[in-house]
């Protein structure tokens, strides 16, 4: 995975979660590192896991 992929990734998490982010510049997502970016994807799914409940499926 790639940065761009990582953000794209992250993006359609908000979209499909209903969750609309303030404003931001795409720069500021493109000169995070690709672990931070990961990282910050990885814990908003644990949080909205969370929320709605743990599905059974695994991925």
């Amino acid at each position: 995975m790639n940065k761009l992929d990582a953000v794209m990734a992250a993006l359609q998490l908000l979209k499909e979660t209903k969750i609309t982010p303030g404003p931001y510049a795409a720069k500021d997502w493109l000169d995070l590192s690709l672990e931070a970016i990961q990282n910050t994807q990885s814990k908003r799914f644990e949080k909205l896991r969370a929320l709605v409940g743990e599905s059974r499926t695994k991925i």
